[in-house]
C-alpha cells in the first residue's frame, strides 16, 4: 500500500533537513578566515565605499579598474555590520551551503525522488575529499568570502536549474555569475550554449534567449572594461608575460601541470559511458540535460586549455579555473547513472564499450588519485566501484533467491535505494570527519588573532593623516588594507589591464632598484633602500612615510624615526 501524500510529507521534510545539515557542514569546512588570500585587494574599494577619505592617492584604489563592483557593495554592507570580519566567514558558509544544497534538487531531477539523497550523500562526500580543488591552485571554493566564491555558488545554482528545465531561472542565476565575477561569465556562457546545442536544435533559440539574455545585460555593462583588456597596446606582450608568467604564474604555468587535467578526462569517460545509454529514454531528460552541461563545461575547460599552449591571449583567459566545477557536474552525472547498473532491464542497455570506458577511466583515475592526487578521492572511488559490483550480484542473488525461497517477497531488497543510503551516508561520514576537525586550525578568527592588529598598522591608521602616502615593502600584502592608507606599490595588487600592468612594473621597478622583475624573488632589492633612491621616489610618487624592515634602517638614518617596533622602522621623510 503506497504512502499518502500526507504521510510521505513528514519524511520530506526530514531529508531537506538532512540536506541542508550535510550542506552547512560542508560550507563550515573551509573554515572562518579573514584576509588570509584575496579579501586586502578585493575589500579595498569596500573600504572606500565606507570611508571615501580612504585611499585618495592611492594609485591601485583610484587608477586602476576594480572589476568587481558589485562584490564592493556587498564588502562594504558586510563591514559596515561587523569590521572584525566574522560576517564575511559566516556569509561563505551560507553561500557554499546553498550552493551545495542546490546539488540536492540537481541530483532529484536527474536520478529520481528516491535516490536523491543517497546520491548527494556520495556527491558532497566527493566533495570532501578534493575540497574543490583543481589545477592552477583554482576551486570553486576557498577559505574566504571572495567574488568568485559567490560566482561559483551561482554558477552551481544555474546548473541545477537548468538540469531541471527551469533555463529563465537559470539565466538569472547566470547573471548573477556575471554580476560578481565576469571571467567566470565569459566561461560559462559558452558553455551553456554547448549543452544546449547538445539537447537538440527543437526551440534551441528560445532556450537561449532564456538562458543568456540576462547575462547578456551584464556583459553588456561590463563591455568597456573588457575592451580595454583585449585592446593592443606598445608593450602588451611585456604586460602579459607580467602577468601570466610572472605575478601568475602558479595559475597560468599550464604546461607544468598538464597531467593534472587527467581527472577531468576520467570523470567525463565515466561520466559519458554511464549516461550516453540512458541519454534517449523520454523519462530520463533531466539526466540527459546534466551529462550536457557537464560536457559543456569541460569542452571549454579543455578547448581552453589546449588553446592556452599557442596562444598567450587564450591563456589569459583562465578556461581551466572551471576544471572543479566540470568535475563536479560530470560527478553528479556518473552518481546519477549508477541507479541503472542495478536494474537487470536498464542495464540491458550498456554495451562491452560502455563498461570497458568506464571501468578503465575509474581504474585509472584511481591510480592517480592514490598517485599524485587527493589520496582520499581515490579510496572513495575505489570504495564505490567494490559496492556498485556488490550491489549488482546482490541483487541478481536477491530475485533469485525471491523466487525459491519460501520466504515473503517483502523479505529480500526490491531496489538498491536502502544499500546506496547507507553507503552514502557511511562515505559521508568517514570523509568529512578529517575536514570538519580541521576547521580551528583552517580558521584564522577562531584563533583570535586579527590580521589588523599589528602596532605597524595601527601607527598607519591611527597616527597619520588619512592622505598620508606610504612606502612599504611590495611584499607586505597588508599594508594598505590593514593600515587604511595609500602606498606606492605592492606585489599583490596586480590590475588586470595591459597598460595598468606595465604602470605597476615600472612602480615595481622604482622601489626595488631593478632593471626587470622576474619573480617574487627580486622584491629583496627593496632591502638595499638608500637617501638617493627615498628622494627619487619622493619626487615621484610624493610619499611621506617609508617602512624598511628591521636591520635595514641604516641608510635612511637621516630621515627622523616615527615609530619602530621589533620588525619596522617608520621614517618621516618629509622632514629631516
Amino acid at each position: 500500500m503506497s504512502q499518502g501524500p500526507a504521510e510521505k510529507l513528514p519524511r520530506e521534510r526530514l531529508e531537506v533537513a538532512l540536506v541542508v545539515v550535510v550542506a552547512l557542514a560542508f560550507g563550515a569546512s573551509f573554515g572562518w578566515n579573514y584576509l588570509s588570500i584575496n579579501q586586502v585587494s578585493y575589500l579595498i574599494p569596500s573600504l572606500r565605499l565606507l570611508d571615501p577619505e580612504l585611499f585618495r592617492n592611492d594609485w591601485y584604489a583610484t587608477r586602476t579598474t576594480q572589476y568587481h563592483p558589485v562584490f564592493a557593495a556587498l564588502g562594504a554592507l558586510l563591514l559596515s555590520i561587523d569590521r572584525s570580519g566574522w560576517a564575511l566567514a559566516l556569509s561563505l558558509t551560507l553561500v557554499v551551503a546553498g550552493a551545495t544544497s542546490a546539488l540536492y534538487w540537481m541530483l532529484r531531477w536527474a536520478a529520481g525522488r528516491k535516490l536523491a539523497l543517497p546520491s548527494y550523500l556520495l556527491l558532497v562526500a566527493f566533495a570532501f575529499t578534493t575540497h574543490t580543488r583543481a589545477p592552477g591552485t583554482t576551486y570553486i571554493f576557498e577559505l574566504e568570502f571572495q567574488p568568485s566564491a559567490l560566482s561559483s555558488a551561482a554558477t552551481l545554482v544555474a546548473a541545477a536549474c537548468f538540469v531541471g528545465g527551469r533555463f529563465l531561472a537559470s539565466g538569472a542565476f547566470v547573471a548573477l555569475v556575471g554580476l560578481f565575477h565576469v571571467n567566470l561569465l565569459v566561461l560559462f556562457g559558452p558553455a551553456l550554449a554547448v549543452a544546449h546545442a547538445l539537447l537538440g536544435r527543437r526551440a534551441l533559440l528560445m532556450r537561449l534567449l532564456r538562458q543568456l539574455g540576462p547575462a547578456t545585460l551584464v556583459l553588456a555593462a561590463f563591455m568597456p572594461m573588457l575592451l580595454r583588456a583585449a585592446t593592443p597596446i606598445a608593450g602588451e606582450a611585456l604586460a602579459r608575460h607580467l602577468y601570466l608568467d610572472v605575478r601568475a604564474h602558479h595559475h597560468f604555468g599550464i604546461r607544468d601541470q598538464l597531467r593534472d587535467f587527467f581527472p577531468l578526462v576520467a570523470w567525463l569517460g565515466i561520466a559519458a559511458s554511464l549516461s550516453l545509454p540512458l541519454a534517449a529514454d523520454p523519462e530520463r531528460v533531466a539526466l540527459r540535460r546534466l551529462g550536457a552541461i557537464g560536457f559543456g563545461v569541460a569542452s571549454v575547460v579543455l578547448l581552453g586549455v589546449a588553446g592556452a599552449l599557442f596562444s598567450a591571449r587564450i591563456r589569459s583567459l583562465f578556461a581551466w579555473r572551471l576544471t572543479a566545477h566540470a568535475e563536479l557536474l560530470l560527478q553528479a552525472c556518473a552518481v546519477a547513472s549508477l541507479c541503472a547498473l542495478t536494474d537487470p532491464l536498464l542495464r540491458r542497455r550498456y554495451g562491452r564499450g560502455n563498461f570497458i570506458v568506464a571501468s578503465a577511466s575509474a581504474v585509472l583515475l584511481v591510480q592517480h588519485y592514490l598517485a599524485r592526487g587527493p589520496q582520499a578521492a581515490g579510496q572513495l572511488l575505489l570504495a564505490t566501484l567494490v559496492f556498485v559490483l556488490v550491489v549488482i550480484v546482490a541483487m541478481r542473488f536477491a530475485r533469485r533467491a525471491a523466487s525459491a525461497s519460501p520466504l515473503p517477497a517483502r523479505f529480500w531488497p526490491r531496489s538498491a535505494r536502502a544499500p546506496a543510503l547507507a553507503f552514502g551516508s557511511a562515505a559521508l561520514l568517514y570523509f568529512a570527519v578529517g575536514p570538519l576537525l580541521r576547521i580551528r586550525e583552517h580558521s584564522n578568527l577562531l584563533g583570535g588573532a586579527h590580521p589588523c592588529n599589528a602596532s605597524l598598522y595601527r601607527f598607519m591608521r591611527e597616527r597619520t593623516p588619512k592622505d598620508a602616502v606610504f612606502l612599504t615593502p611590495p611584499a607586505d600584502e597588508l599594508a594598505r588594507y590593514c593600515g587604511e592608507r595609500a602606498i606606492v606599490v605592492d606585489w599583490k595588487g596586480i590590475p588586470a589591464i595591459p597598460a595598468e600592468i606595465l604602470d605597476w612594473h615600472q612602480r615595481l621597478k622604482d622601489v626595488t632598484g631593478k632593471d626587470r622583475m622576474d619573480s617574487i624573488d627580486d622584491l629583496n632589492g627593496y632591502d638595499a633602500l638608500d637617501a638617493r633612491r627615498v628622494a627619487r621616489l619622493e619626487t615621484r610618487y610624493g610619499m611621506r612615510y617609508v617602512v624598511v624592515e628591521r636591520g635595514h634602517e641604516q641608510a635612511l638614518s637621516g630621515y627622523p624615526r616615527v615609530f619602530e617596533n621589533t620588525g619596522f622602522v617608520v621614517f618621516d621623510v618629509s622632514r629631516r
